[in-house]
């Protein structure tokens, strides 16, 4: 699912798709005023991702990275990315 609030991207349920570094830098570069990411039981997903879209997407209330096995709980507290 897709949210926008006035041509910004607000929200983004991307759970369970096979995210390449690419994408996920992509995803940090072009949507930075998103405030939920849904990103739970994507593989791909680890430490890195999380650093790069906590300094890119500062706007962030609600991340959801459940089921990613290789993202650590030192850079998660909650749903707040460190």
């Amino acid at each position: 699912m897709i949210r926008l609030r006035g041509g910004d991207l607000e929200g983004l349920d991307m759970t369970g798709a096979p995210l390449s570094d690419e994408g996920i830098a992509s995803l940090a570069h072009f949507c930075p005023g998103a405030r939920t990411l849904r990103l739970g039981d994507c593989d791909r997903l680890d430490d890195r991702h999380v650093i790069m879209l906590s300094v890119r997407c500062h706007l962030l209330e609600e991340v959801d990275v459940s089921g990613c096995r290789c993202v650590h709980d030192q850079y998660v507290i909650g749903d707040a990315l460190l």
